[in-house]
């Protein structure tokens, strides 16, 4: 009969217009974003037919990363994930636009770097793809570091085949484990994949133009 009782009142509460069991929580949640959100690369000659278009896809991201919270791994192998700062946006999206960005800029001369999953058969025809697996994307406090390691492929549209496969692992420096310090430091992780993939397909001798343009670097120099 106490039950009923409670149970009875619980519910009157709930109906109750105006009525609150619990006192509203103010929402303490901190939202960061990844990568400087400007305007980094040219735009390409229009009229330059030697241009091409490769469309830049992120395949995979590992399950802790591609999640609100911002997350960093301690001490014993454990994620440790923030209750209050998170991205936001999906951070996948996030990586996809540093990458486009790095990618445009090192490029710029002789390649438009589009992203999308509806590019071919849509408004844009592709000659190329790169498409990247992550593997691990995380801030190691042991380390103090941020690990970067993917897979990534270079796709030709015309030719229907994968022109190369690279294994990509990396190690970033960070000065701190303040958070706009991990932040940066993983935007620096995904500046050195793109170099690397830009390096790499430069070496493919593919883009015609690239090999007249200046600042666009083949050795790994600017």
């Amino acid at each position: 009969m106490k039950s009923r009782t409670t149970l009875l009142f619980l519910l009157f509460l709930l109906a109750c217009p105006g009525c609150a069991m619990f006192a509203p929580q103010k929402d303490v949640s901190r939202f960061y974003t990844l990568g400087s959100h400007s305007i980094v690369a040219m735009p390409p000659d229009e009229t330059d037919v030697n241009l091409v278009v490769i469309n830049l896809l992120l395949d995979e991201i590992p399950s802790y990363a591609d999640c609100p919270y911002i997350t960093k791994k301690v001490a014993g192998n454990k994620l440790v994930f923030s209750e209050v700062d998170r991205w936001a946006e999906p951070f996948g999206d996030a990586c996809i636009r540093v990458l486009q960005d790095e990618l445009s800029e090192k490029m710029r001369r002789c390649a438009m770097i589009v992203s999308s999953m509806h590019t071919i058969g849509n408004t844009l025809v592709c000659d190329y793809r790169i498409s990247i697996d992550f593997d691990d994307l995380i801030y190691n406090d042991e380390e103090k570091s941020v690990v970067l390691k993917c897979t990534w492929t270079f796709f030709d549209y015309a030719k229907r085949r994968q022109l190369c496969v690279y294994k990509y692992a990396a190690s970033t420096p960070v000065d701190t484990d303040a958070l706009e310090n991990i932040i940066e430091g993983m935007r620096i992780a995904l500046a050195a994949l793109s170099s690397d993939i830009a390096d790499r397909i430069h070496e493919l001798n593919l883009l015609p133009t690239c090999h007249h343009s200046a600042g666009i670097a083949t050795d790994g120099k600017n």
